[in-house]
């Protein structure tokens, strides 16, 4: 026997257009296509199943429990990865599937990788390995993966990451393979073996190297957060264990921006756009490095309030939670991502 040590993990990703409960494969029997290119740097991975217990009802006369049974299954995911660009203007990173399980879309262009929003739901797997390899080491596979939330913070102390949350059809593992139904093996014959060299590229970022532009003037930033709520989910059909169907509602992406307080007229507008709700832009830049400058364009923020912070020498305006809109109902433009 032998334990199992946090360090030991190696995580994977692929994403699939449109989404798809299976886990990528192909050949018969089929057989995961995870490669060794699919390798992401992650900072904490908790992958679980669902497994619905569904209590008896039933009256017998005694106030002893009855024995339950088997409920639908699932499975939910929470991942967070540094933020590392390919180091190559035009390539994507690693972590392209992630990005691309967000928007809804694959990234395009030459000199630079551009996401924009989709109304589209895009299916994330991602694969869990650790060590020591054996039969009954718990290696697992979240298959169907539906991004729900996410959050992008620059970790000012740290490394600038990517947070992203959600639900799965189900979390396939290793030792109890073979007992799964053929439903709950997500499209495979067999659990794979680890790629035998993972390949990872380019480097972490620093999460106070950057800038920010605000179109209503000039200001020193404090710290900021973006986050978003996708209202996507997932639903079972009658006669299925597993969620089968995909939904999603509106999404409302927000920005946090925390600014040093300063007595100025650029600060006395941005301050009455808490009044007026009128709209403004925000660029947030992370990254110095070609190949690993991030830049998200946040468009038609609306503050919904502020508060002022005095927990050091300094004030620090606080307009929390600004909504990100569309410029009109098609246009999709309230986020976007452009990697240079």
């Amino acid at each position: 026997m032998s334990f199992v040590m946090v360090p030991d993990e190696r995580v994977y990703a692929q994403v699939t257009h449109p989404w798809d409960g299976e886990i990528p494969n192909s050949g018969s029997p089929p057989a995961a296509t995870v490669g060794n290119t699919d390798a992401i740097k992650h900072v904490s991975c908790k992958i679980a199943p669902v497994n619905t217990l569904i209590r008896s009802r039933a009256k017998t006369g005694s106030r002893s429990q009855l024995v339950g049974f088997a409920g639908r299954r699932g499975a939910t995911f929470s991942l967070e990865v540094p933020l590392i660009g390919s180091g190559t203007p035009g390539t994507a990173p690693d972590i392209d599937p992630l990005i691309e399980a967000i928007f809804g879309g694959a990234g395009s262009g030459s000199t630079s990788v551009i996401y924009v929003l989709a109304d589209a739901v895009a299916g994330l797997t991602i694969f869990s390995f650790r060590d020591p390899a054996d039969d009954n080491m718990y290696d697992r596979i979240l298959a169907g993966g539906v991004v729900n939330n996410f959050t992008i913070a620059p970790n000012q102390d740290n490394t600038a990451a990517l947070t992203v949350e959600g639900v799965g059809v189900y979390l396939v593992n290793h030792p109890n393979f073979a007992s799964l139904d053929t439903a709950g093996k997500c499209g495979l014959g067999s659990f794979p073996d680890e790629p035998d060299t993972p390949e990872y590229t380019g480097s972490e970022i620093p999460g106070f190297v950057g800038s920010a532009t605000l179109s209503t003037g000039t200001y020193k930033i404090s710290d900021w957060k973006i986050a978003g709520a996708l209202n996507r989910a997932m639903r079972a059909s009658y006669g299925s264990w597993y969620p089968d169907v995909t939904s999603q509602g509106v999404r409302e992406i927000t920005l946090d921006l925390d600014l040093f307080e300063e007595n100025s007229a650029e600060m006395a507008t941005l301050r009455h756009l808490v009044y007026s709700k009128d709209t403004f832009d925000v660029s947030l830049v992370i990254g110095e490095d070609a190949g690993n400058i991030w830049t998200f364009t946040c468009n038609n923020l609306q503050p919904p309030a502020e508060e002022l912070d005095e927990g050091q020498n300094e004030y620090v305006l606080r307009l929390a939670g600004c909504v990100m809109t569309a410029t009109s109902a098609a246009a999709k433009d309230e986020f976007a991502l452009t990697i240079t």
